[in-house]
């Protein structure tokens, strides 16, 4: 007969399906932003990238943040100083977060975020209309 599973067991398997799911999430963020880039006018990437400067060293920061944690615990590791299993995962967890944040900024880079115009800064069709199309009349009917 089958195991049945336990509470722990199945946490276990969400924790991992979740896991991997950002992980194949982030693969698709670099994946997208990698082709666009590629597609993008030359000279519409450098600018680009001049503009934005500012997320370009957000994203060498996290990413090299992010490696900063997995290579302290791999030379942790292989230098015979096994770190606990909840200093493991932390790590694991930074350094996956660190690749997302930087996944984003340059998706952001490529693909910037659309600007919200709000109620309050959105003019009215009256507003908008030249002096010479405004009815000279109160009700509008004047002829033109």
């Amino acid at each position: 007969m089958g195991r049945s599973k336990t509470l722990a067991d199945l946490v276990s398997d969400l924790l991992r399906i979740a896991l991997e799911g950002v992980i194949v999430a982030t693969f698709l963020l670099v994946l997208i932003a990698f082709i666009t880039f590629r597609r993008m006018n030359k000279d519409v990437r450098r600018a680009r990238m001049f503009i934005l400067a500012d997320r370009f060293e957000r994203f060498l920061a996290s990413f090299t943040i992010a490696f900063l944690f997995l290579v302290a615990g791999l030379i942790a590791s292989s230098a015979g100083f096994p770190l606990p299993a909840s200093v493991s995962a932390v790590f694991v967890f930074v350094w996956l977060g660190g690749i997302l944040y930087g996944a984003l900024e340059i998706f952001f880079v490529i693909r910037p975020r659309p600007r919200k115009i709000h109620r309050a800064t959105t003019r009215s069709p009256m507003i908008r209309m030249r002096a010479h199309e405004a009815p000279n009349e109160v009700s509008g009917d004047a002829p033109k």
